[in-house]
């Protein structure tokens, strides 16, 4: 099940980027969280960064189909699907390992904070598995969660998603009007998930949570695109409306008492700070965009992948 080699598809570059154009991006980016700094995958490119934001290190991904970017203690790890397993790659040196029984598909967004790191994915039966690790310890081998939570979707292809719920991991399914939310420790998954309404019609456009909570934002076909704070009961305590104008919206929890929202609307690109209240602060503005600011939250700072990484304080 596990194997390490060495990758020759990986190598260290360095590209483009200090010299480039950056006003604008067509990519969709992902960001994570490491010990010392961020990480920011952008097209073939990982860049890590520290905590003020600056470069470090670039390194080169040649893998063209779907994946996932976590942080871990050895750096950026890419995780895909590959003949039937989730296969993990050290970003940096190559080393890679296999995971799952049949995986046929990746679950929509990673755990990636202070604390935890994860990547998730459906397996043939309908099962969501999900390896994780801690982000601040090293370790030999990554650790995969013992017993597979157990998913009966809608219809064949189904949907998974998975994120940081500060020191646990939410997984997210839906089974027709409803959405589940469950937790996940470092040993074992909540035997009850929560349950909150959400219609068929409705697209979820992005999820987020803090410990207890989780922040929604979803649109249907003739209503603009809104924002749900749901509770680890299911309940939904308030919604507020989100003027965006694309597919995808990017949450992160920032801390426990608030999240980082980013979103391209009719002005631009914005990232905004949302409290368990439902009070918005604006933290960061640039140029539109065909995607959502990809944003990562590590202790009162944020990184902002929209184009070139941009670090900006974000208090919890």
């Amino acid at each position: 099940m596990r194997r390490w080699l060495l990758v020759s598809a990986l190598v260290c570059a360095w590209l483009w980027w200090r010299g480039g154009d950056h006003t604008s991006h067509d990519a969709e980016q992902q960001a994570a969280v490491l010990p010392d700094g961020f990480a920011l995958l952008d097209g073939h490119r990982v860049v890590e960064v520290d905590r003020q934001g600056k470069q470090r290190k670039e390194h080169a991904l040649t893998h063209d189909d779907e994946l996932r970017l976590v942080g871990t203690a050895g750096g950026p790890v890419a995780g895909w699907v590959e003949s039937k397993k989730l296969k993990l790659v050290h970003v940096a040196t190559g080393k890679d390992s296999v995971w799952g029984k049949s995986a046929r598909m990746l679950c929509q967004g990673t755990a990636t904070n202070d604390e935890r790191f994860a990547v998730g994915w459906l397996e043939a039966d309908d099962t969501v598995w999900f390896v994780h690790g801690d982000t601040q310890r090293r370790s030999s081998e990554l650790a995969a969660v013992g017993e597979p939570l157990s998913i009966a979707t809608t219809d064949r292809k189904g949907w998974c998603g998975i994120a940081s719920a500060k020191d646990l991991i939410a997984l997210f399914w839906r089974d027709r009007d409803r959405l589940f939310i469950a937790t996940c420790t470092r040993k074992k998954c909540s035997g009850l998930p929560a349950s909150v309404a959400l219609g068929r019609e409705e697209t979820l456009l992005g999820f987020g949570c803090v410990r207890d909570a989780c922040l929604l934002a979803a649109r249907d076909r003739s209503k603009p695109a809104r924002l749900l704070y749901v509770t680890e009961s299911g309940a939904t305590k308030w919604t507020k409306p989100l003027a965006t104008n694309v597919a995808e919206v990017s949450i992160v929890g920032a801390g426990d008492r608030a999240f980082a929202v980013g979103f391209v609307g009719e002005a631009g690109s914005e990232v905004v700070r949302v409290d368990r209240t439902g009070n918005i602060a604006p933290v960061w503005k640039g140029p539109s965009a065909k995607h959502a600011p990809a944003l990562a939250w590590s202790r009162d700072q944020l990184l902002v992948g929209a184009g070139a990484p941009v670090v900006v304080g974000l208090p919890r």
